[in-house]
């Protein structure tokens, strides 16, 4: 408000702040990190350049902050100064936050480096490790093609013949029987007969070549094909010269036959491997730009968005607006960055497998209600198909991977159906759990049904009638069903839909006796009395829960690291729950969970950290969490958690008659 109603409405005051932006972006890209420009006006400004793959395409600015508490007679100098409504200016002043240089300079660099990461380290890295690795296959194919070829010259399956023209008698070197694959006594030993081992549509010129030679006394060499009784083709290379008597008439004819058909399949061989070659660059270059697209839409939404909260002169509604397309942007950024970590880790082999007991019912519950609602086609009707009761659903499996394979399989469906149906499912067969993702869609061409699980393929890469994406879904859903040992193939028809199929071992869990099901009315709203304890030493983490968590009436504390929440959890007897962060200084939040189970082995501890994979939920696990928050945190998240976990207020509400769950069930 200070410099939109005040620094920036006044003319002489408006110089002041551009001579400060001038200062603020002067060679801004040549920065290597946060510069920060205190202006004439005592208010700071913060600027970052956006550097990608060496070029300059943006800058991250915010501003009007203060670091420090204002100089009072300073800004009543400046309101004396230029005529402003002292109060009014003063009442400005204090809404203007007073900020940590280290926590914005921290904030600016962890948005930029974001960027930066995406399309510079993760795509940079994916694409460039499986270019190679194409790259150097192709080359080791051809190396080792080249070393065969010169192992062949020099031992070389050459053979020689002489043809008498006088008496028309062809002799053929031991090594020519061998190419044309006879013995000497099925031959005839004659021009002729030569002839008829010659592949029919080579025949006539082979004949016109010789002919010509002898005809223009000239040395020929021509490249044919033989055409074996066996039915086998061969290529050979001949080389012929004729002799002459004195009187210019020809007498005898000496040539030789090597072998060139290893050669001609090593040429095919290198011409399919250019191919390849050819086709992974123009899949790279489609990835690049499609990646670009990807990672900038989201970008531009977020940084676009960012930008306009800062107007003062925007509505309510327009507000809840700008921050729910802020919110999507920041969930399609998280999907490209998850995809790539998959599919890095599926790469390096570093994937594992979590085998928890998984319910089938409520997975394909949960998602169908999950789609229908994201779903903003309302031509499309979203359908799940349910065989086993609730009470023998319960199976072995990765819930998280199973999800994220279902996931991805009906997202493709929705994406490339324009009305119709979605329904997907599963059923028994012997051994294994037979699961299908079936649309109305476009269907795919029966050429393309095993391209599409190749690595940044996607169906029509110039498409532009549905849909966008990295191509890298189905890479990374074949990439998981195989560490499930499972299958996945599909079937199609074009513009009637397609089906894909897929199977995982089906492993029962063992049901001692009826499931109990657990139901209650515990609100999240219910925070009076409730005191949480975040440990987390990123101050704009902290902020957010904090906020999200005294809207409903949570008293909130705080620990920088983990020495300080093992203290206070030891000393402070009220704190009902405690949000952990894994990586914090001094200690870390696995070594405070420890800690404080060594004394307490009742308060839940919640794990929030930004590592997603199957084994740091086991590490976690096995340091003592209660439960487990991946980054980025939702509030559906962070309710789900505390209505399972909060055992003091659960306590206090089951005196009204309402059963409340125990707060020992960790981690399922």
């Amino acid at each position: 408000d200070i410099c939109v109603n005040f620094h920036r409405a006044d003319e002489k005051a408006c110089k002041v702040c551009k001579k400060s932006n001038k200062i603020l972006f002067k060679d801004l890209n040549q920065e290597k990190s946060v510069r920060i420009v205190e202006c004439e006006h005592g208010l700071y400004d913060c600027a970052t350049p956006i550097i990608i793959e060496g070029k300059h395409v943006a800058n991250l600015v915010t501003g009007q902050l203060l670091m420090q508490k204002p100089d009072i007679k300073q800004f009543e100098e400046q309101a004396k100064t230029f005529n402003f409504n002292r109060q009014k200016y003063l009442e400005a002043l204090n809404k203007v936050p007073i900020v940590n240089k280290k926590d914005v300079t921290e904030m600016m660099d962890y948005l930029a480096e974001l960027a930066i990461y995406i399309a510079e380290k993760g795509l940079d890295k994916l694409r460039t490790n499986k270019l190679n690795e194409a790259l150097l296959k192709a080359k080791e194919k051809a190396e080792e093609s080249e070393r065969k070829l010169k192992e062949a010259q020099q031992i070389s399956h050459l053979g020689h013949w002489e043809l008498d023209l006088v008496n028309n008698k062809l002799v053929w070197s031991d090594e020519i029987y061998r190419i044309f694959n006879l013995k000497p006594q099925e031959f005839g030993a004659t021009y002729e007969a030569f002839l008829e081992n010659i592949h029919p549509d080579d025949r006539n010129k082979v004949n016109e070549a010789y002919t010509g030679s002898l005809k223009d006394k000239t040395p020929y060499e021509i490249e044919h094909r033989l055409l074996l009784k066996t039915g086998e083709l061969k290529h050979v290379l001949e080389k012929c010269n004729t002799e002459f008597d004195k009187h210019g008439n020809p007498i005898r004819s000496m040539g030789t036959v090597l072998d060139i058909t290893p050669l001609k399949k090593t040429e095919q061989e290198l011409i399919k491997a250019k191919e390849k070659a050819e086709e992974s660059g123009r899949l790279k270059s489609a990835f690049l730009a499609n990646m670009s697209h990807e990672v900038r839409t989201p970008l531009n939404a977020v940084l676009g968005f960012s930008n306009l909260l800062m107007r003062g002169n925007l509505t309510k509604e327009k507000k809840e607006e700008i921050i729910r397309h802020i919110s999507d942007g920041c969930n399609s950024m998280f999907v490209i960055i998850s995809d790539i970590i998959d599919v890095s880790k599926i790469d390096a082999n570093q994937l594992s497998i979590n085998n928890e007991e998984c319910n089938l019912n409520l997975l394909l519950n949960r998602l169908q209600n999950q789609f229908s609602i994201s779903n903003i086609n309302k031509k499309i009707s979203v359908r799940a198909r349910i065989l086993l009761n609730d009470e023998g659903c319960n199976i072995i499996t990765d819930e998280t991977r199973l999800n994220q394979i279902l996931s991805n399989l009906i997202e493709n469906a929705l994406k490339f159906t324009k009305e119709g149906v979605v329904e997907f499912g599963y059923e028994i067969n012997t051994g294994m759990i037979h699961f299908y993702v079936k649309d109305t869609g476009i269907g795919i061409k029966p050429d393309h049904h095993e391209l599409i699980f190749d690595r940044f393929r996607q169906i029509d890469n110039n498409y532009s009638g549905l849909g966008t994406g990295t191509g890298l879904g189905l890479s990374i859903v074949k990439g998981l069903l195989g560490l499930l040992k499972g299958e996945i193939w599909l079937e199609s028809e074009i513009n009637k839909g397609t089906t894909f199929h897929f199977t995982i071992p089906y492993i029962p869990t063992v049901q001692e006796g009826k499931t109990k099901r657990f139901k209650n009315d515990f609100k999240f709203e219910m925070g009076d009395g409730v005191t949480i304890l975040i440990a987390e030493d990123e101050l704009l983490n902290f902020t957010y829960l904090k906020l999200l968590l005294e809207n409903y009436n949570y008293n909130i504390i705080r620990a920088k690291n983990g020495q300080e929440a093992v203290e206070m959890v030891k000393n402070n007897s009220s704190i009902d729950l405690v949000l952990m962060d894994t990586r914090m200084p001094i200690m870390n939040g696995l070594e405070a969970t420890e800690k404080i189970r060594e004394t307490n082995k009742s308060i839940p501890i919640i794990a929030q950290t930004a590592y997603v994979m199957a084994e740091d939920r086991m590490k976690a696990k096995k340091a003592g969490y209660s439960d487990y928050l991946s980054k980025p945190i939702s509030v559906e998240m962070l309710s789900d958690i505390i209505r399972k976990h909060i055992k003091k207020r659960a306590v206090k509400r089951s005196k009204s008659g309402v059963a409340m769950q125990d707060s020992t069930d960790f981690l399922t």
